[in-house]
């Protein structure tokens, strides 16, 4: 199985944890944060979906992010107590969708040497596009984790395993 293959595996199976997890939530849901103030999971999904916005970027195709969208969501950015900025979960699942969508496509495209150079001429990681869209896919799966923690504090039962 060829690099091409296996990140496209990962990517599949990453996504279909994320959609067990999120396809159900409502958006009354996606802003509990528990009495530790865990960041919701409406946060999460923006996170997980600001994740696929840079696995695109990084297999050199541009594509927009939502105005507002970088501030709410990128890595150390200030997590925010008026939750009334924060997309609403159908918009989150289709935006991640659409994104998820663009990379199968990307990815296709491309031969499993072009995965061990740097396609975006300003790289997230100074290393290869397959590092990088791995190490984000593994990113991704860890947010699913928190997810899945605040799905059980919810009450909702396990979606796998």
């Amino acid at each position: 199985m060829g690099k091409k293959e296996n990140l496209r595996f990962a990517l599949d199976s990453t996504r279909s944890a994320v959609g067990r997890l999120i396809d159900d939530i409502t958006d009354e849901e996606s802003l509990f944060r528990g009495k530790d103030n865990l960041q919701h999971i409406r946060w999460q999904t923006g996170h997980i979906v600001y994740g696929a916005y840079l696995m695109l970027r990084t297999l050199g195709q541009a594509a927009p992010l939502p105005d507002g969208w970088y501030d709410l969501f990128h890595r150390g950015c200030t997590f925010t107590e008026d939750t009334s900025v924060y997309p609403a979960m159908a918009e989150l699942r289709g935006k991640l969708s659409w994104y998820n969508e663009q990379i199968t496509r990307r990815l296709e495209t491309l031969a499993d040497a072009e995965l061990d150079t740097t396609l975006d001429p300003e790289p997230i990681f100074e290393t290869s596009a397959f590092n990088t869209v791995s190490f984000l896919n593994a990113h991704a799966f860890y947010h699913a984790g928190q997810i899945a923690v605040i799905r059980r504090l919810l009450g909702r039962e396990r979606s796998f395993g």
